[in-house]
């Protein structure tokens, strides 16, 4: 979910019906960045039982190499127990490495991290519904926003099946036209050509959270595709989640524009399939006739 707080929440859940005897306070979640920045201030890990020294320089390359040997099919061998302890034994020679760090280190490291929550590298979920409204004060739940007039988040899913990241650098603009009619909003998303064929013809899944009751006026250069389940889910007794299930009711799929229009955390969700290396999309919308208090206009952004 874009919403952290319902992913914090779900995970929580999945964790909690393991059978462990153990129950989750929270959920924190990092992105690779903020590892690379605690190597930045600590120096080299090493993996003693392969002999392996991870820096800030080569934690991508290995990240991407545990995701890529991980999704593999088992195999037997000594390369395929290697690719699934690795990580574990790092995050492992990492905390003893934490363990030990100087108080300048620790300083240094609590400012980077600040910074990381910031950018949203970081974010926490707290069963408790206190801490998590302490958190929440601070801007570090991740939580959907409230907005009184306009509204922008946008997210951009690639689906690569080398599980690399998308280094591509995106293009976001919002033009709003207000007149006695309404008021109207242009979005356009596209991303910068790449080096090669291939990496501008990636597809990217959009998901555009707008506020609710908007108009959809046109979309362009969006595409739907019919997504096959890879199992037969119900004969084979799969659980149905209430959440998802609750999610996928609100779905309407405009065929005229090539997308899909559903309902979460209070807004709602333009979705698609683009090339945007290739054709910029663009999406233009109308906003309810009650978001017209121009007196005190407001776009949030998140």
């Amino acid at each position: 979910f874009f919403d952290f707080p319902s992913s914090g929440r779900k995970i929580a859940e999945f964790y909690n019906n393991l059978g462990t005897g153990f129950r989750v306070d929270g959920v924190i979640v990092a992105n690779p960045d903020v590892v690379e920045d605690i190597l930045s201030v600590l120096g080299p890990v090493l993996i003693k039982k392969y002999d392996l020294q991870i820096t800030a320089d080569n934690f991508d390359s290995f990240l991407q190499s545990q995701i890529q040997e991980g999704a593999q099919p088992l195999r037997q061998g000594e390369l395929t127990q290697q690719s699934r302890e690795s990580f574990s034994l790092f995050l492992s020679s990492l905390q003893e490495k934490l363990a030990s760090a100087s108080p300048l280190q620790l300083k240094q490291i609590a400012s980077l991290l600040r910074g990381d929550l910031d950018n949203k590298d970081v974010q926490l979920f707290f069963c408790d519904d206190n801490l998590e409204y302490y958190f929440d004060s601070l801007g570090m739940t991740g939580k959907i926003a409230e907005s009184k007039n306009d509204y922008l988040a946008v997210v951009i899913n690639s689906l690569r099946r080398d599980f690399r990241s998308d280094q591509r650098k995106k293009i976001i603009t919002l033009q709003t036209s207000f007149s006695s009619s309404g008021v109207v909003d242009t979005l356009t998303i596209r991303a910068e050509r790449a080096n090669t064929w291939k990496d501008n013809n990636q597809e990217s899944y959009l998901q555009i959270y707008l506020p609710p009751g908007i108009t959809v006026i046109k979309a362009t250069n969006g595409y739907l595709k019919k997504i096959s389940e890879p199992l037969p889910y119900k004969q084979l007794g799969f659980q149905q989640d209430a959440d998802v299930a609750l999610l996928e009711k609100t779905r309407i799929r405009d065929e005229q524009n090539n997308i899909e229009l559903l309902a979460e955390g209070n807004k709602t969700v333009v979705t698609t399939w683009a090339k945007i290396s290739l054709r910029p999309f663009i999406l233009r919308y109308r906003l309810p006739r009650e978001k017209l208090d121009l007196s005190s206009w407001e776009l949030r952004v998140q």
